[in-house]
């Protein structure tokens, strides 16, 4: 995932960092100076092509300026019906406080249709990696060609295929979608803790291994060897409630649904725990509904449908995390610098929202984040069963929110 770069409030050992680039309060956290810079978008003989930047679709539409870029390499598409860009792509480094213009060449080409329905509805459509939308979908003036379509939706196993467009014909895709259960990775970590890094980079590696299909990474940090480590701060109740709610242990400390990993720093031991819940049958469905973002505002639904009896002492739990955070300087004594699935907040809090569901039931709920001027802007919601009482993890879904 794409990292957001800024500075963050440090610690006392990194005061001279801490005097450069923040300001506080009281302790709190005020301003992290993110670094961002602007892309002009423009195509000639045709304008209005929708922009995706990263592969997202933008929602604005050539010619168009894209405020807010975070600084660093970034890659724009643009797309048209009926006719094809040149290039296919441009590669465009961002720097900080300036705008750059990116311009495609829009000609007419041979084009043809392709419709889209999956079982269930909402899964989230992609061809060449570029995201179109949700199914059921129908993308009108694909320059005919071979295409790569990808199908996903929270709790179902992935579709990849190749799709061929032939001009003036409807290219009609119908995909019964598997239930599948996807794991929850909660890890605890310090910026002061010498061998957390080495914990953080085994389990960012085990993200990228198993992918986002079927692994959920949630990372908090703990006020301990140091209190003052900024993302502790910034989610200091949720944090406490979450450490709280299992067996005390040092850090770094990581549970794999619920249950303990034996040892933090022995990649083998978070595999045997994932592979196992793996082969587990799911036991619920959880699908994010009606989700919508401002920039101060996320909100949605979240419907819980049962597969099998969820009994009482069923807790949903939301959570907005930040993908991933780089630092110019170390923000502690470990020398780590990239940190990723960082716990912003929890909805309503982290003692979530207690139910009880009989199979084949389902249950609506709501959920809102306001947004802080304190975070970047690549986000995740994250949404997970968990019994309060055993802390066995039934299911984990999320929905992911590029930078606007």
């Amino acid at each position: 995932m794409k990292s957001v770069q800024f500075s963050l409030f440090s610690a006392f050992l990194l005061a001279v960092l801490f005097i450069a680039n923040c300001t506080t309060k009281e302790g709190k956290i005020l301003s992290f100076n993110p670094r961002y810079g602007n892309l002009l978008v423009t195509s000639t003989n045709f304008y209005g092509a929708r922009i995706f930047l990263d592969y997202e679709d933008t929602g604005k539409l050539t010619p168009a300026l894209l405020e807010n870029v975070p600084v660093g390499r970034h890659i724009v598409h643009i797309f048209l019906s009926e006719t094809k860009s040149s290039p296919d792509s441009q590669v465009v480094e961002v720097e900080k406080g300036r705008e750059k213009t990116v311009q495609f060449k829009l000609n007419k080409v041979p084009s043809g249709d392709l419709s889209i329905a999956t079982t269930p509805e909402g899964a989230n459509i992609r061809i060449n990696k570029l995201n179109f939308g949700f199914a059921p979908l129908q993308i009108v003036g694909l320059p005919e060609g071979e295409y790569r379509l990808q199908i996903w939706k929270s709790n179902y196993r992935p579709v990849e295929k190749n799709v061929q467009i032939v001009a003036a014909q409807i290219r009609e895709v119908n995909e019964t979608l598997t239930l599948t259960k996807m794991i929850l990775l909660e890890h605890f970590s310090n910026v002061n803790c010498p061998p957390c890094p080495q914990a953080d980079a085994i389990i960012d590696q085990l993200a990228e291994d198993y992918g986002v299909a079927n692994l959920i990474v949630l990372g908090y940090h703990v006020g301990w060897p140091s209190p003052t480590d900024p993302f502790y701060l910034a989610a200091k109740a949720d944090n406490d409630a979450r450490l709280a709610f299992y067996p005390p242990g040092p850090v770094p400390q990581a549970f794999v649904n619920g249950e303990k990993v034996a040892q933090a720093l022995d990649e083998q031991s978070y595999r045997t725990l994932i592979d196992a819940g793996l082969q587990e049958a799911a036991t619920a469905v959880i699908e994010f509904r009606q989700v919508h973002r401002t920039d101060s505002l996320i909100t949605g639904k979240i419907k819980i449908t049962a597969v099998s009896d969820l009994p009482a002492g069923t807790v949903l739990q939301v959570a907005l995390i930040e993908d991933a955070i780089d630092f110019d300087n170390p923000p502690g004594t470990n020398g780590q610098t990239h940190f990723e699935s960082i716990n912003r907040k929890f909805y309503p809090d982290a003692a979530g929202q207690t139910f009880t569901l009989s199979a084949g039931a389902s249950q609506t709920s709501d959920f809102s984040f306001v947004l802080s001027n304190e975070w970047g802007r690549d986000l995740t919601v994250l949404a997970f069963l968990q019994d309060s009482g055993s802390r066995v993890v039934y299911q984990s879904a999320w929905t992911r929110f590029p930078p606007m």
